[in-house]
């Protein structure tokens, strides 16, 4: 259960930021807005992703390549979710009385590559965090030496 937890604790973060960064470039053109939204993702996500996987994994073992698509799985899901509740339901209804069925027609080709890259952005994180791993169990030894 603290796993599901802290996954959804990362997401919710992690989405909080890119719709914050979304919302800052709005005036800008869609494709820009959509490369900057990517690139900020890969950093929020990359990093998010470590905190989670250094939260959950035992010290001094590696990071299994399942977990992270498990993850990256639910990651994508939520993203998903919140997108159809916040932006075709919720936001839309609000604004105009009525939903947003066109959102995802409407979407530029950036948002459609997010998705495969959650799997691209939790490998660069399980890098990382076996990487460390292997940093801090090397240093371990040579203390005990």
């Amino acid at each position: 259960m603290q796993k599901v937890y802290w996954a959804t604790t990362y997401f919710v973060m992690g989405y909080a930021i890119i719709i914050a960064a979304t919302v800052a470039t709005y005036q800008l053109p869609v494709s820009i807005r959509a490369s900057i939204g990517m690139v900020v993702a890969s950093v929020v996500f990359v990093d998010f992703g470590y905190r989670f996987f250094k939260r959950i994994c035992e010290p001094g073992k590696s990071l299994h390549w399942k977990s992270v698509v498990k993850l990256m799985s639910y990651w994508a899901i939520l993203n998903f979710a919140l997108d159809v509740l916040l932006l075709i339901i919720l936001i839309p209804f609000l604004a105009t009385g009525d939903f947003n069925w066109l959102f995802f027609k409407q979407q530029p080709y950036l948002y459609w590559a997010q998705f495969p890259m959650f799997y691209v952005f939790g490998f660069v994180a399980q890098s990382l965090y076996n990487r460390v791993q292997v940093i801090v169990s090397s240093q371990a030894k040579q203390l005990t030496e």
